[in-house]
This record gives C-alpha cells, structure tokens and sequence, in this order.
C-alpha cells in the first residue's frame, strides 16, 4: 500500500477520539480546570491543528493523547 492508500482507508471510525474529557490540577479553591467536558474526533487523512490562547488547554490535551498526564475524567480511543 502507498502512503495515501493508508490515509484514506476507511478505519471504521475516528482514530483518535475523546469523549467528556476533563483535567483539573489542584484541590479547592486553588483547582484549575484546564480540560472541562472536551470532545472531539480525529478520523484517517485529517489535519488538525490545536489552537487557542494561554491557558485554553491545548498542551494539557496533547499530554493526554500522547500518554503523558491522565485526565480525571475519560473516554479516550485510539
């Protein structure tokens, strides 16, 4: 199979995907949610980019999907 063979194959579904993802780092008052109820999916031949202002969760998200941090609260699919 070439390389666009492999991307535009139909894999069933997304390949990557989070449901209700949430991640707060803390307790109390001095809790930051960085993550609150964040779902989305990335399906074979996409291209993403994660984008948003200091702070929104966007290095948080990638720990996550590279398996670096766990979230508190999750449904995650590869």
């Amino acid at each position: 199979m070439t390389e666009t063979d492999l991307s535009t194959r139909d894999h069933g579904g997304p390949v990557v995907a989070f449901e209700h993802v949430a991640k707060v780092y803390g307790d109390g008052e001095m809790a930051v949610r960085a993550l609150d109820d964040v779902s989305f999916e990335i399906h074979a031949g996409e291209f993403v980019a994660v984008m948003g202002t200091s702070g929104s969760g966007k290095s948080t998200t990638m720990n996550i999907m590279g398996c670096l941090d766990t979230p508190i609260v999750w449904a995650i699919f590869f």
